[in-house]
């Protein structure tokens, strides 16, 4: 028996360039055992960060979906 696995398009969020996602994480889990806030400045103007749901600046990496960092990307390629 052969198995074969294919990637599964999200069709929710328009994602350019996965290289941009791996950016994304790395800057905002650089710090370790700190919030977000300060990270996420560095990569989106305020008016962004504010549209983004379900998003609290407060939280450490970690606490965060993984919709949310999609989200992000897809706002920093904008």
């Amino acid at each position: 028996t052969i198995i074969h696995f294919f990637p599964k398009k999200n069709r929710l969020f328009k994602i350019m360039n996965i290289n941009n996602l791996e950016k994304i994480t790395n800057i905002i889990f650089s710090n370790k055992r700190k919030m977000i806030n300060k990270n996420l400045k560095k990569l989106l103007p305020v008016q962004k960060i504010n549209k983004i749901k379900d998003l609290n600046i407060n939280l450490r990496p970690e606490k965060i979906k993984p919709e949310v960092y999609y989200k992000i990307t897809e706002l920093y390629e904008k």
